[in-house]
């Protein structure tokens, strides 16, 4: 199993060392990459298993067994040393908190973008969106849609600031819906400010007491 995931480890090494890759290429390291994650994934269920018989025959019992398997536990969970990106070796806490923090903040850091590489990237990616569902998904949304939207809600779900809930809408839909509809359309096409539109009274009650505490410290 070790040979295996080392093989294949090795295949995958040698495809991303590739600075210019071809959309074969990138395909096939694609495939590549999940075949190491599967040998893993299996020699690790076998460690568990074969780990799981050696507990039931012996990790109940007050042995040296058991004594060995947390001693090993203990081992594997601590770090003692860390190799930092010169060479160099540090041990001590406070080195290998430095270490640490350093790695992150490099690997955090924005790059320059590899147009070549973001190019081949791109392209081997399938496209599941064609361009007729494209336009679809960029139309304006219209009165049909929100009036359908309306009348899909839950009757007595999520009171407003104006105690009203969906089923006073829905029932006086001929007297107040071309006003419902011009606010809405404002905010989804235009770009109107939505934010007392989504307030619920649950909502407007924790907000009042934010500012009551704001006020009254």
């Amino acid at each position: 199993m070790k040979r295996k995931i080392s093989t294949e480890q090795s295949k995958v090494v040698n495809l991303n060392n590739i600075v210019l890759r071809s959309t074969e290429q990138a395909t096939k390291l694609k495939q590549l990459e999940a075949i190491p994650d599967d040998l893993l994934e299996q020699e690790e269920v076998y460690w568990q298993q074969r780990s799981s018989v050696y507990w039931l025959n012996f990790g109940d019992r007050n042995t040296k067994f058991l004594y060995a398997k947390d001693s090993a536990r203990k081992a594997n969970n601590k770090i003692k040393f860390l190799c930092t990106e010169t060479g160099d070796t540090v041990s001590s806490k406070t080195d290998m908190v430095v270490v640490i923090q350093v790695y992150f903040a490099n690997i955090s850091k924005a790059t320059a973008i590899d147009d070549s590489a973001l190019h081949c990237t791109l392209n081997s990616i399938p496209s599941t969106i064609t361009t007729d569902m494209n336009e679809e998904l960029l139309k304006p949304f219209t009165a049909t849609k929100v009036e359908l939207s309306l009348h899909s809600m839950s009757l007595d779900k999520s009171l407003k600031i104006d105690r009203m809930s969906a089923i006073f809408y829905q029932q006086n839909w001929l007297v107040i819906g071309d006003l419902v509809t011009r606010v809405v359309l404002s905010m989804l096409n235009d770009g109107a400010n939505m934010e007392d539109m989504n307030l619920t009274i649950k909502c407007n009650k924790a907000k009042d007491k934010m500012v009551k505490m704001e006020l009254w410290p």
